[in-house]
Order: C-alpha cells, then sequence, then structure tokens
C-alpha cells in the first residue's frame, strides 16, 4: 500500500476529476463483469449428485482420494485427482467418474452410482479388488450413459441383460476381470454402440448376430466362446478391429470378411476354424494385421494374400501346405512374417525380403535352398527343421544355434563350421 501511495499522490494534483473518476468506474464495472463471468461459469455441484457421491464415497471405504470430498466443498469443481475425475455438464449435473488405478481398494461396485441421474461416463479400470456382481439394478438406471468401462477387476457373474436397454450406449469395455456366461444378445443390437471390448473373462456361448451400423471395434477375445463367426459380422461395413482370438470358435473362415474395406486388424488366432483361407482374404486393407495362428487350417494359401502389402501376418501352426513365397516382396512394408509349424515347400533362395522385416519365424516347414545374406537384419529368426543348405550368412551368430538346426546341409557360425 506504502509503494502505491509513493507513486501516485505526485501525480494527482495534475489531474482533473474526469481523469480521476473515469478510469476507476471503468474498472469498477470491468471487476463487476469479471465477477460475474466468473460466478456463471465456476461449475457448482448439484446437491443431489454431490449426496451421491458422499455415498459411493463411504460405500467405497472412505479412500484417501476422497478426502476432499465434503459437505462444502464443490465436486465438479476441487473432487478430482490422478485417481478419479468427476467432471459437471452446463447444467452442473455430474456426467463423468472416472477411478483409475487404485490396486488397494477392496468393494463392490457402489449402488449409489445408480443416483448420478445426467452420468454419461462411468470407467472403472486397474481396480482388481473390485469385486462382486455388476448390479444391474444400479447400472440400467443410467439411461443416459454413453460409455461403461469396467477393466482389471476381480468382477464375476454375467453381463446384464438390462444392458441392452441404454440405448445412447456409444462404448461397452468390460475386460480382464472374470465374467461368465453368454454376451447378451442385446448389446448386439444398441443402435449407437460403436465398440465392444469383452475381452478376457470366461464368457461362453455363441456371438451373438451384430447388426449395428455404426459398429468399429469388436475385440473379445481371451473367452470360451463356441461355434461359427455370425456372417451378420460380414456386414459391418465400418469395422476396423475384429479380435476373437483365444476362444473355442468352430467352422471355416467368413470370406465376406476380406470384403470389409475399413478391416486392418483381423485376429482369428487361437480357436479351432477348418478349411482354407479364403481367397477374399486378399482384400484385406494395405498397412493392416492378419492373425489366423493356431488353427485347423489347410490347404494351399491363396494367391491374393500375395497382393497385400500388410504390417503382421501370422499363419503360424496350422496345417498349411504350399508356396509361401509370394507373402515377401522387397517393396513391402510388412514387418513380421510367422510360418512356422506348417508343410510350406519353396526355395527360399529367390525371396526376397522386406526392408522393414524384423521378425522372420519359418521353422518346421519343408522349405530348401540357402538363406539369403538379409536375415542377418532381422531382430528375430528361426529357420530350424527345413530342407535348407549352405553357408549361414555373417551376423546370424546372435540367433543362436538353435535358430538352424535340424536342416539339411546349413553350415557356419553358430553351427559347424561349412567344409
Amino acid at each position: 500500500m506504502v509503494n502505491f501511495v509513493t507513486h501516485i499522490i505526485p501525480h494527482f494534483n495534475s489531474l482533473t476529476m474526469k481523469q480521476i473518476y473515469q478510469p476507476t468506474i471503468s474498472n469498477i464495472l470491468l471487476s463487476i463483469l469479471l465477477f460475474l463471468n466468473l460466478i456463471l461459469y465456476t461449475k457448482q455441484c448439484n446437491q443431489n449428485d454431490k449426496i451421491a457421491l458422499l455415498k459411493i464415497k463411504r460405500q467405497l471405504g472412505n479412500p484417501s482420494w476422497t478426502n476432499s470430498w465434503n459437505t462444502t466443498s464443490n465436486c465438479c469443481d476441487s473432487w478430482s485427482n490422478k485417481i478419479v475425475t468427476i467432471s459437471c455438464n452446463d447444467r452442473d449435473r455430474v456426467v463423468e467418474l472416472t477411478i483409475f488405478n487404485d490396486t488397494k481398494i477392496s468393494t463392490k461396485i457402489p449402488r449409489s452410482i445408480g443416483d448420478l441421474a445426467s452420468l454419461e461416463v462411468l470407467t472403472m479400470d486397474q481396480m482388481p479388488g473390485l469385486h462382486g456382481l455388476i448390479p444391474a439394478k444400479t447400472i440400467c438406471r443410467l439411461t443416459n450413459l454413453s460409455s461403461l468401462a469396467f477393466g482389471t477387476t476381480n468382477l464375476t457373474g454375467r453381463i446384464p441383460r438390462c444392458l441392452g436397454n441404454l440405448t445412447e450406449l456409444l462404448h461397452i469395455g468390460i475386460t480382464d476381470s472374470k465374467l461368465s456366461g453368454p454376451i447378451p444378445p442385446a448389446l448386439a443390437q444398441l443402435p449407437k454402440l460403436g465398440s465392444i471390448f469383452l475381452k478376457s473373462n470366461s464368457l461362453s456361448g455363441p456371438i451373438p448376430n451384430f447388426h449395428i451400423t455404426e459398429l468399429t471395434f469388436i475385440n473379445i477375445g481371451y473367452n470360451n466362446l463356441t461355434g461359427p463367426i455370425p456372417t451378420s459380422i460380414g456386414r459391418l461395413f465400418r469395422l476396423n478391429v475384429l479380435v476373437l482370438s483365444n476362444n473355442q470358435l468352430t467352422g471355416p473362415l467368413l470370406p465376406s470378411l476380406g470384403l470389409l474395406s475399413s478391416l486392418y486388424w483381423l485376429d482369428l488366432s487361437n480357436n479351432r476354424f477348418i478349411g482354407s483361407i479364403p481367397s477374399k482374404f486378399g482384400s484385406i486393407k494395405d498397412s493392416s494385421y492378419l492373425q489366423l495362428q493356431n488353427n485347423q487350417l489347410t490347404g494351399p494359401i491363396p494367391k491374393s494374400l500375395g497382393q497385400l502389402n500388410i504390417i503382421w501376418v501370422d499363419i503360424s501352426s496350422n496345417r498349411l501346405t504350399g508356396d509361401a513365397s509370394f507373402l515377401f516382396g522387397r517393396n513391402k512394408s510388412t514387418e513380421r512374417i510367422i510360418l512356422n509349424n506348417n508343410m510350406f515347400k519353396f526355395n527360399f533362395s529367390s525371396v526376397e525380403l522386406p526392408e522393414n522385416l524384423f521378425i522372420l519365424n519359418i521353422s518346421h516347414n519343408k522349405i530348401y535352398g540357402s538363406l539369403p545374406k538379409e536375415v542377418a537384419n532381422m531382430t528375430t529368426f528361426d529357420c530350424s527343421y527345413n530342407h535348407l543348405c549352405g553357408a549361414i550368412p555373417k551376423g546370424c551368430e546372435k540367433f543362436g544355434k538353435a535358430s538352424f538346426v535340424h536342416n539339411m546341409c546349413l553350415c557356419g557360425p553358430p553351427l559347424s563350421p561349412c567344409k
């Protein structure tokens, strides 16, 4: 204050009354406007939502990250931290509750979550102590919900059928938990659903028929699902990712999957699929991932696969035969080619390896010829149990002896010297 007075008094006598008061009035008006703006744009917690959140706090066992939650503080402004995120809309209603990475808490899903009537996003992730059933009467009251996610939990029981009534849902993710029973068919009919992630549970039964034009992501891998791939999946033309791996699915591969023009990740590995690889798979989008390993596929692979310029192809551990040399090519962008444990038979001498290739496994086949010098550039390479001959290129010692054994006449480090 002293410095302010000292600075202003020498100039006071030279100012007119108009000069003195005009800026002061402007400053006052500006201050009022700023204050009103602060009031208008500071979100105030809806009282009903605050009561619900305080009940949730108690039902969670009063964890330390809720220490700021009390009757006098603003839940829209000061209750979020590195564990929890609470967001409010322009009407001061709580629209998001995200709890992430609390590994100490041991509790069930709080039933008072159902009292957050405007909630749009509910996430409880990386919470291994979260156990019990998904309370249907709680979650299915949230009719505005657009995103529902429970991840890395110990939740058990079935997926509530009433989730199919939440027609605003855009995303469902219940992963890395212990859910069992079937996937409710009603989930496959949700009109706005864009992604469904149910991986790493113990779900059983068939895959439901999906009839959702907006669907872009399906990941239901690592379950106990059975039966064939529904033909309806072949009509999901906006689908980007389809992961059905590590189930007990049977029947032939669905040819129409190759015609999904937006599909860039197809993982059908570790199932019981039979028959041949459809030629239509040669139409799969470039720069994509194709994983068909560990099935019971038979016969030669279609020449159309040679047209693909994909990042990752894994067709290992099947009963495939014939030529696979057309999967290679110097100008391709492929980074991983995994062909091991089949019955492929072709001359490896004339193969041109893609420049970006860093993982190559051709072991346990009937491949013959010699090794190109470029294999030394790989990060991972295995050609054991084939019919290869000739000197192993320099620089391949890093792969170890096991990567070259049981061939017809390969020699040189790391095997015995060439004669």
